[in-house]
């Protein structure tokens, strides 16, 4: 039975045409010779084609549509049905809405097989937030859950002139299955001063313990050091895996162990189930296994479970 689940669905992950799949998975070999199972430098280009957006409207797109609109098995709430319908009207029956199709069908049933006291991590970009926020409301919140925090992964990397702001940060969004349960273990990072170099003036009071004052709106108000620093926000700064990191295996959508890390730590305890159904590369299910959780890995693509394997 599956316990406590975070999920960290990829938009990317399954955006492939199988065309280039299918090369992938004749020609790409993983070296062998190299600790790090770094893929093949010379099959990267058929890699990066193989993740590309490929989403149409098609028959299958649109049978996924009539399933929804149609309520199939009495599976999908109401708020859901009138979204997608509502969608239709606004982007039309193009590459968007058959993506925002697709992932309805899959987060319903995620939905389904997440335990009351299970958690919801989805990981998408700015194109497409604002769809999939309304989404999973219609699914988690409609359902008694509860949406708890968009996340913002930024990140720095090489930037080129452009006609717009850079484009520096991912969207996460938090949801639990339900108001009823509360499974959240705070992380802590460190100070802004800390992250500066800065010292702070921390005291010892009359109790022994260190503290200082901070004014707030005209009062005063005590802050003690508890040693572990200070509670995390939901602005995270995580840099990208650099090209030389031991961790990166060269895989496009390939996401650093640490901000699995941080996602799992939070909405997980050690024996729990952490379930990842776009794993790609396998971050989430190394990262699980290695904090002592329960996992389980689906993804559609040969290449992804077989670098999944060498990599646990």
């Amino acid at each position: 039975m599956i316990e406590n689940i975070s999920l960290n669905n990829n938009f990317a992950l399954n955006n492939c045409n199988p065309k280039f799949l299918n090369k992938i998975n004749k020609t790409n070999k993983i070296n062998k010779t190299n600790k790090t199972n770094k893929i093949d430098k010379t099959n990267k280009t058929l890699q990066s084609m193989a993740f590309s957006d490929t989403w149409s409207w098609n028959e299958f797109a649109q049978k996924a549509f009539e399933e929804i609109l149609t309520n199939e098995n009495s599976v999908y709430t109401n708020q859901t049905i009138k979204l997608i319908e509502g969608l239709e009207g606004v982007i039309k029956k193009d590459s968007m809405l058959a993506y925002i199709v697709y992932m309805t069908q899959r987060i319903q049933e995620i939905w389904r097989v997440l335990k009351p006291e299970g958690s919801f991590y989805l990981h998408c970009d700015p194109t497409v937030s604002h769809y999939l926020k309304l989404l999973l409301d219609s699914v988690f919140v409609a359902s008694g859950g509860e949406f708890l925090n968009e996340i913002i992964w930024h990140y720095r990397r090489w930037t080129a002139v452009s006609y717009r702001f850079q484009r520096l940060h991912d969207n996460i969004l938090f949801y639990n299955k339900s108001k009823k349960y509360k499974k959240f273990n705070t992380i802590y990072v460190k100070s802004a001063n800390e992250e500066k170099g800065r010292k702070e003036s921390f005291k010892e009071d009359e109790n022994g313990n260190l503290a200082r004052w901070q004014s707030l709106n005209g009062k005063k108000y005590k802050i003690y050091k508890n040693g572990k620093g200070v509670p995390a926000g939901d602005v995270w700064e995580i840099s990208f895996i650099h090209p030389s990191a031991k961790e990166r295996l060269g895989y496009p959508t390939q996401k650093p162990e640490k901000l699995l890390e941080r996602i799992i730590k939070a909405s997980s305890n050690e024996g729990d189930t952490v379930l990842d159904v776009f794993c790609g590369c396998g971050t989430t299910v190394s990262v699980a296994q290695r904090l002592n959780r329960r996992w389980i890995g689906i993804d559609n693509s040969i290449e992804a479970i077989k670098i999944t394997k060498k990599r646990i």
